[in-house]
């Protein structure tokens, strides 16, 4: 690399130590973290000492998803006199992300250092709900929105926070947000997008109409009102109802331009929208509505994409009956919420937050190698890189976790249709399924695949289900569209994932 013979040329240390944080810097930004920690590591005997070497450290080991090395580096940081404000919130919110239990406790310390840093104060939030102390929680956002009412993720957080610990107003902010701030557009078009996340279509309809009076014809005012007819709608044409807004190139209003396509039973039209983004960034967002319109079309191109299910595998844990028993008891421990998220597929039933496989447990780390052995198996079994191809496109040298999380269903749970627009390969593990007389009859509670979901009216069925069974992880494309069928009762425990 260039650098390195840069590096190999300047005289001084202080020199050396300039560029190689320029370039790591870059690298992290260039989502390059992996090679931000190999330009770093062999210059720790040098610069061990000094806290920006450690805090960009620290940045490094955090993107390669090695929080311990990281908690190690960024300890050394605010271990020292007079830490700085930022060093201070990194180590909480490293503490955060690896489920230690003093995260709260840093996060208070930053925060009494700059108390109105909004990004300390939503993670000392997320802290404080992880530790179940939401009433806590919920009074630190709410006297932060008396004096910033325009906060959207900090309004957004609280309805989150109230919804999942089982209020029924959970979104009251909202309203008296925009009491206090009547001029500001933004927080009108995030009221309206949580009725929108929750399906209040009504609520939304009111919010965005008294927006549109207030405001006229606004840019993302009139697109949210094409979504709003979109989604709740399917007797008006598709050339009335996108005519106002047909010069607009934005990649969410053709999501939802393909969506009414395909209430219409127009799969050609939504086909040609989606294969306008096949070769840009937002590709990943279109990929699932491709493979149902190739498949309404009986286009063979289908067979191409999903190979038939055949992407689609079970593979054995290798975890003993008592290991099993162990992470079954544990993952309940985590489920705390009375609700689930309402951006997430899960009905009748709670979802962990954080990235779990990051938690620092003893029980997660060994689910977690067990796990990546397991990707890795089923990585190396793919066929070969097709550049074209979106799911055999991918490099497959490190396995990394965009996500991962537990699910409790109960009583008559299951997950709704759905994809996961992040990931490249996505995931199911079990630990804890209901006895068939429990479960109701087959297929109740099996993993499917290939159903459409229910609002696009389509007439499309599972081709392939799994049957849940303890101690089995089955691995698919993250663009197949996949969901449960519902449970009759019983407790239904499992843990997902996605590799980016």
């Amino acid at each position: 690399m260039s650098w390195q013979k840069s590096v190999g040329n300047l005289k001084t240390q202080k020199d050396k130590f300039s560029i190689v944080l320029n370039v790591s810097e870059q690298l992290k930004r260039a989502s390059r973290g992996d090679l931000s920690l190999e330009l770093l590591l062999p210059w720790r005997p040098i610069f061990r000492n000094d806290p920006n070497f450690q805090f960009a450290l620290a940045l490094a080991y955090r993107d390669a998803q090695s929080h311990k090395n990281a908690l190690k580096a960024i300890n050394r940081v605010v271990s020292r006199p007079h830490p700085a404000i930022n060093h201070l919130h990194t180590a909480g919110k490293l503490k955060l992300e690896n489920w230690q239990e003093d995260a709260a406790r840093d996060l208070r310390i930053a925060l009494k250092k700059d108390p109105n840093n909004l990004q300390i104060i939503k993670d000392l939030a997320r802290a404080l709900t992880c530790s179940a102390e939401f009433g806590e929680a919920e009074k630190l956002l709410e006297a932060t929105l008396v004096d910033q009412p325009d906060w959207i993720e900090g309004l957004e957080q609280l309805s989150v926070l109230r919804h999942t610990s089982g209020q029924e107003d959970y979104d009251r902010a909202y309203e008296r947000a925009v009491l206090k701030a009547p001029d500001q557009i933004k927080l009108r078009l995030a009221w309206f997008q949580n009725c929108v996340k929750h399906k209040k279509w009504n609520i939304a309809k009111d919010v965005l109409d008294s927006a549109l009076n207030k405001f006229g014809d606004y840019r993302s005012l009139v697109s949210a009102k094409r979504f709003l007819l979109a989604e709740t709608q399917s007797d008006i044409s598709f050339d009335d109802l996108f005519e106002s807004v047909q010069e607009l190139a934005d990649p969410g209003l053709d999501i939802c331009r393909v969506r009414y396509a395909l209430k219409q039973s127009a799969p050609e039209l939504a086909l040609s929208i989606c294969e306008l983004y096949t070769k840009t960034d937002f590709d990943r967002s279109f990929w699932p509505y491709i493979s149902l319109c190739w498949r309404l079309l009986d286009d063979k191109r289908f067979s191409w994409l999903e190979r038939d299910g055949d992407f689609i595998k079970t593979l054995d844990l290798g975890l003993s009956g008592q290991e099993l028993d162990e992470l079954k008891s544990f993952l309940f421990s985590l489920h705390n919420h009375q609700r689930y998220y309402p951006e997430q597929s899960v009905r009748k039933g709670s979802q962990t937050d954080r990235n779990l496989l990051l938690a620092h447990f003893l029980e997660v780390q060994k689910l977690r190698n067990r796990i990546a052995d397991r990707v890795r198996e089923y990585i190396n079994s793919l066929p070969d890189i097709e550049p074209e191809h979106p799911f055999l496109r991918h490099e497959r040298e490190t396995v990394k976790f965009a996500g991962s999380w537990s699910v409790l269903l109960q009583g008559a749970g299951y997950h709704s249709d759905h994809t996961h627009t992040q990931g490249w390969i996505s995931s199911a593990s079990y630990f804890n399924v209901p006895d068939p007389e429990t479960r109701g009859p087959e297929p109740s509670g099996y993993l499917r695949f290939g159903a459409s979901p229910p609002e696009l009216g389509l007439t499309l069925e599972p081709y392939k289900w799994i049957k849940p069974e303890v101690g089995k992880l089955v691995l698919f494309p993250s663009y197949t569209w996949h969901g449960t069928e519902p449970i009759l009762d019983g407790q239904r425990l499992t843990v997902a994932f996605d590799v980016m």
